[in-house]
């Protein structure tokens, strides 16, 4: 139950459902913030090395008059893996008189890690952020994140690794102005307080804290979505009572016969209970959105139109089995210009095309395990999305009938007085 909290969709929040795993938010609400631009860049100096030349040292004053790129990032983190070939490209054009490129890794086993970059390769001097000191002077609160350091040891910026071009780090080089675009969540040390204490300000009777309640107010206009929970407090703010039902019931919104009342319409929802991060799971979430929202869940077979997702002749040569482990890199993600597997059955891709397609999507592809592949596709284009994952990776989607398990969702008080 834990990580539903800890990963969040950052890049499409609003396209897809509220809640998969893209961007991999490394704690819920925190203090951290990013160095300013120009000021000294914070030591890095309590990280251990990893293939890097003998007497390497990762300080500043050794590494004085080159461009330090710095990537944030985990074995555990898709779309940090799906990164990696861009980064080798980066440091492999790159002068390494010029640019010194090191990866940093929260982890404190060295071991998985050197195990890792020997079964896919990273480029630059690899790093073990041994008690994750490195990333919080950093302020990194997501990963993959990337900062760059200019030839003085001062802070430029703070991005993310496909954000990253040959043009704009020689820009850094030679001391030029270049503007980045920011990491995800990019927020100041006072917008982050100001969360954390909205996310555990509770109201009181007299002295006392409230042992449970749940609250549920429309959403003022322009209220940033947040999903927090801290100080015995869960919250998901601008959300609407669809997506939060489909959060609660871990179903995609194809899966969702919706027959309530309005279900976009975007809501402040909170719950407070005593010993909430011990006891909070699936079941109390579940109970806490049909209370507030006076609704009623059942499953239901219902004959639907779906999308059949099978595999062609060429699957067997184009989609490939991974050769990473179960723990390492999961992923599968649509950025508008491609579609990626990697490390993932079947079931996770489903769930995927479910959300991009918005139709429920069945799988009848018999294959087991986990695979890799990368389709080229243009955003918004499903019908090419489609033909590219016939000619690319041996996929199949086909349209047809069938009765399919559906989640129904209906007021509370439907089929009374009949």
């Amino acid at each position: 139950m834990q990580r539903i909290f800890a990963c969040v969709h950052i890049r499409a929040a609003l396209r897809d459902s509220l809640i998969v795993l893209v961007v991999v938010f490394l704690g819920v609400a925190s203090l951290l913030a990013y160095p300013e631009k120009g000021t000294p860049a914070p030591p890095l100096d309590s990280m251990k090395l990893l293939q890097a030349p003998v007497g390497a040292r990762a300080d500043w004053a050794s590494l004085r008059g080159k461009v330090v790129v710095l990537e944030f990032w985990a074995t555990w983190c898709g779309p940090c893996v799906v990164s990696i070939p861009h980064w080798n490209e980066l440091a492999a054009r790159l002068d390494p008189t010029k640019f010194q490129f090191i990866t940093v890794d929260q982890s404190d086993d060295a071991e998985k890690i050197s195990a890792f970059i020997q079964r896919k390769p990273m480029a630059g001097w690899a790093g073990v952020d041994r008690g994750g000191m490195v990333s919080k002077r950093y302020g990194v609160g997501s990963i993959p994140a990337t900062m760059i350091i200019d030839r003085k040891g001062r802070f430029v910026a703070a991005t993310t690794p496909d954000e990253l071009n040959i043009e704009d780090l020689n820009g850094v080089y030679e001391g030029r102005s270049i503007r980045f675009a920011p990491a995800p969540e990019t927020k100041s040390a006072d917008q982050r307080k100001a969360d954390i204490r909205s996310a555990g300000q509770v109201k009181t009777v007299g002295d006392q804290r409230p042992v449970f309640e749940l609250s549920l107010t429309p959403a003022k206009q322009g209220t940033r979505p947040f999903t927090g929970i801290a100080n015995g407090t869960f919250e998901k703010r601008s959300v609407s009572a669809m997506d939060l039902i489909a959060d609660a019931y871990q179903a995609d919104n194809a899966r969702i016969d919706w027959r309530g009342r309005d279900g976009q319409s975007l809501y402040n929802f909170r719950v407070t209970m005593e010993g909430l991060e011990r006891l909070w799971s699936f079941a109390i979430y579940q109970q806490d959105v049909t209370l507030a929202f006076r609704l009623k869940v059942h499953k239901e077979q219902e004959t639907r139109k779906v999308l059949v997702l099978r595999t062609n002749g060429n699957a067997r040569e184009l989609l490939k089995e991974t050769a990473l482990d179960e723990n390492t890199g999961k992923l599968c993600d649509y950025d508008g210009t491609r579609f990626v597997i990697q490390n993932v059955g079947m079931d996770e891709v489903v769930l995927k095309l479910e959300k991009l397609f918005g139709v429920p999507v069945l799988n009848e592809t018999g294959r087991r395990g986990r695979f890799e592949a990368s389709v080229a596709a243009r955003e918004g284009d499903l019908a090419g999305l489609k033909e590219s994952l016939v000619k690319e990776a041996g996929l199949v989607l086909t349209g047809e009938e069938k009765k399919v398990e559906m989640l129904v969702v209906e007021n509370e008080d439907a089929g009374m007085g009949k």
